[in-house]
């Protein structure tokens, strides 16, 4: 679908994903450092009977305060414009054609820019803080050490765009075509990039620290040494991209699309990889130590060796994938406690308490069972399974004993509700929890409203508890 923009006489067909018919092969020369577009003079322009001259020298009076007006260039044609440099902080450029206009080292603070048409542009080093650039074209434009903090760029497309070393922390980019797009060395610390299109993008040395990368499509990306600690990857598609010694520390890349994806030397610490699917992936030389490994699938990975305790690990061929092929590990520990509401919270406490105690999740309540009227089994899943059988299981029995000192005092009130009574697929008193999460703050799925108010009143009681709990297993741990 076309759209038919301009101003006057002049009228233009924009294609958002076709090149424009005028310029076949300029923005290919220009990026491979040939002849860039001839440029015009910002004298030979002109919008809604003002000189372009004239709008300008009105918003800088507007910008001190000294009368003028805030530039209105809303849909004005600038094609080929010379605005390098120039003062636009607020201005309105909505919907505004600057195709291979320069805008290197321009001001552009706050300015509004939604569905400009930007196709092309040079705007290397300028300043678009909090500017607002919604649906705006910015196909092969030359961003590069742009600022782009905290920009608006929902919805944008910046296919095959320039943005080496830009600034766009915490910008948002969701829904935004990235495709083919250079961002060597970028910052895109805490970046909203939900489901938005990365494919072959290039990240390398990129910061993408807590960066939200849920849904997006980065297949064929090279993210090479770039640091995505605290990432949301959930869902991703990172088919085949390349992570080589990228920091993936701590990362959530719950049921990400990981085939043949190369992670040598990638810092996977603490990483949750639920489900993640890391088929014909190569993880030679990775670094997996707490990571959450449950349910991922690495059919046909290939890995010579990891690092674990500043040691190397060696496999031979399928070694690895039949060591550490995604079967669930549990964990049992049963408390002098009655099956109840409060025993819920005493294994969601047990469990947090663990995990705050190691820095990384290890474990998570999984279900709770009645033994007898004053004992109940509580079922953990276990995410870091190395941890685990160093830290806890030696200390599971002492963990057990000194739990079981206090709570034999504090078994809650005797009108508790019986969570068998509310819960549905018990059996037997076995109240089971959802095995998608990986921290379950209430059992999932209740059958009365009634049962989520008791619950809630429970936990406040419970405060204290929950302190004994994570004191114990401080002691015990320490």
């Amino acid at each position: 679908m076309k759209e038919k923009k301009g101003s006057g006489a002049h009228m233009i067909a924009v294609d958002k994903g076709a090149r424009h018919p005028s310029r076949p092969t300029q923005p290919k020369a220009r990026n491979q450092g040939g002849p860039a577009p001839a440029l015009r003079s910002i004298a030979e322009f002109s919008h809604k009977g003002k000189s372009l001259p004239q709008i300008l020298e009105a918003h800088r009076k507007w910008l001190r305060g000294e009368g003028g007006e805030r530039a209105d260039l809303r849909k004005a044609n600038l094609i080929g414009a010379d605005l390098g440099g120039v003062y636009l902080i607020g201005a309105n450029l909505s919907g505004a054609i600057m195709i291979d206009a320069r805008l290197s080292g321009s001001n552009l603070i706050g300015a509004n820019l939604q569905k400009a048409k930007l196709i092309g542009a040079d705007l290397s080093g300028s300043d678009l803080v909090a500017a607002n650039l919604n649906g705006s074209i910015l196909r092969e434009a030359n961003l590069s050490k742009a600022n782009l903090s905290e920009a608006s760029l929902l919805g944008a497309v910046l296919r095959d765009a320039i943005l080496r070393e830009a600034n766009l922390n915490f910008a948002l980019l969701e829904g935004a075509l990235l495709d083919g797009a250079i961002l060597i060395g970028g910052n895109l610390e805490g970046a909203k990039l939900f489901r938005s299109e990365m494919s072959k993008v290039n990240l390398v040395g990129a910061r993408l620290a807590e960066a939200d990368m849920r849904e997006a499509n980065l297949a064929g990306a090279n993210l090479s040494g770039s640091d995505l600690k605290n990432a949301a990857i959930v869902e991703a598609n990172m088919a085949g991209a390349s992570l080589i010694g990228a920091d993936l520390g701590k990362a959530d890349m719950r049921q990400a699309n990981l085939k043949g994806a190369i992670l040598r030397d990638a810092v996977l610490n603490g990483s949750v990889l639920v489900n993640a699917d890391l088929s014909g992936a190569d993880l030679s030389g990775a670094s997996l130590e707490g990571a959450n490994l449950l349910g991922w699938v690495i059919k046909g990975v290939r890995c010579t060796h990891i690092l674990k305790d500043k040691e190397i690990i060696r496999f031979s061929p399928g070694e690895f994938e039949s060591r550490y092929a995604g079967k669930e590990k549990i964990s049992e520990i049963v408390l002098a406690f009655p099956l109840s509401v409060a025993a819920v919270f005493v294994g969601q406490f047990l469990s947090q308490a663990i995990n705050e105690e190691a820095g990384f999740e290890v474990m998570a309540l999984k279900g709770v069972e009645a033994i007898s009227n004053e004992q109940t089994k509580f079922t953990f899943s276990v995410f870091a399974e190395d941890y685990y059988e160093k830290e806890i299981k030696p200390r599971q029995a002492q963990l057990s004993a000194s739990l079981d000192k206090y709570l034999a005092d504090h078994r809650g009130s005797k009108d508790e509700i019986y969570l068998g009574d509310f819960l549905p697929g018990k059996n037997s008193g076995v109240v089971r929890m959802r095995q998608d999460r990986l921290v379950t703050y209430l059992p999932s799925r209740t059958n009365s409203r009634i049962f989520q108010e008791k619950m809630a009143e429970q936990y406040k009681r419970m405060e204290k508890i929950g302190n004994r709990i994570r004191e114990a297993v401080t002691a015990v741990l320490k």
